[in-house]
């Protein structure tokens, strides 16, 4: 299939306070969630609201996945979608939409994540919602990534990066990470650097997403030097699933914290970590984040010098990967099939 030419960066709506809040630590609180889950339930008891049943399914669903429990996401945010459809208010499905694609996006159903993407974007167009651009764009950058077609969406992220809105070192996270997946070491290098700093600045705020963002870029280019802070803020939420809002996942964090761990030459750490990982991706059926898994622990068992682990670590990766068509990591699978060390 012909990749479908760039999005206009020009119609991306740059404003300070919507690109701070996706993808944002303020988004992220699950702390936050609950306390207005709590308060939700209270409200809807023995009442006929769809829209305060819409946004309380939301809730549970973006908890759900947190915990890598995608069958669970799934179920309210059909409730969610049925909720939405009876609010007859186009706001509440768009945000329906980009709910469901997300959990498309988890298991990596890209059809099905591609054309709730675009959906969610026509509705939230039509709903006047100053979001729906950024959010398709973020949503694209995690389809674009798993298809092993980063490129496709370096521009859009460079424009939001040269906006430097308030948030922008988010943004500078995630084209330092298509950079590096498109083979363009250098620029990532220096998008890292940019990213790394402006998280700095702002670690008085949980910047989870940021932090695993930065993560996945400082094990693909060797960046020691950022793993213990990055390692820091990760490990709390340790056994729990990463993402940018209710947008996109990064995997969970113990696959990041393998990945770092492995960087600081802490193998046996980054291994248990990792068997973390490939456990909540098999029992959530978290299919992109399987194959990443797989293809880290191959690093690590060549790391520690058993060369028929790492291969047959490397092929189970090979084979999630070709099996779900993600093609950046059939790419690196391949390579490390070729040479396992």
């Amino acid at each position: 299939m012909r990749p479908r030419p760039a999005r206009d960066s020009s119609r991306l709506q740059l404003r300070s306070d919507l690109v701070q809040r996706v993808g944002s630590g303020e988004a992220y609180s699950f702390e936050a969630y609950e306390r207005e889950l709590a308060e939700l339930e209270t409200v809807i008891v023995g009442r006929d609201d769809p829209r305060s049943v819409a946004l309380a399914s939301g809730h549970r669903s973006q908890l759900a996945r947190r915990r890598g429990d995608i069958e669970a996401a799934t179920r309210y945010v059909e409730q969610m979608s049925e909720m939405a459809t009876r609010t007859g208010r186009i706001v509440e499905q768009w945000s329906a939409a980009f709910f469901t694609a997300g959990n498309r996006l988890y298991t990596g159903d890209h059809d099905e994540a591609e054309a709730l993407i675009e959906q969610a974007a026509a509705l939230g167009r039509l709903a006047g919602e100053p979001d729906a651009e950024l959010y398709w764009a973020n949503q694209m950058i995690f389809l674009r990534r798993q298809q092993g077609r980063p490129e496709e969406m370096i521009e859009i992220a460079e424009a939001v990066v040269a906006a430097e809105p308030v948030g922008w070192g988010e943004w500078c996270g995630a084209l330092a990470l298509l950079q590096s997946e498109a083979d363009r070491a250098e620029d990532a290098r220096r998008s890292f650097d940019r990213a790394l700093a402006a998280h700095e600045d702002l670690r008085h705020r949980p910047f989870l997403p940021t932090a695993a963002t930065l993560a996945h870029v400082a094990a693909d280019l060797g960046e020691v030097e950022a793993a213990d802070r990055l390692a820091d803020q990760l490990r709390p939420v340790s056994g729990q699933m990463v993402g940018w809002n209710v947008l996109a996942g990064l995997g969970p964090a113990d696959l990041v914290l393998g990945r770092l761990y492995l960087l600081q030459g802490r193998t046996t750490d980054a291994a248990a970590a990792l068997v973390a990982s490939a456990e909540l991706c098999e029992r959530g059926g978290l299919r992109p984040f399987l194959a990443q898994t797989r293809l880290a622990q191959g690093e690590v068992a060549r790391a520690q010098g058993d060369g028929a682990a790492a291969r047959a670590f490397f092929e189970q990766a090979l084979e999630v990967a070709e099996a779900g068509d993600f093609r950046t990591t059939v790419r690196r699978a391949r390579a490390a099939v070729a040479d396992p060390g």
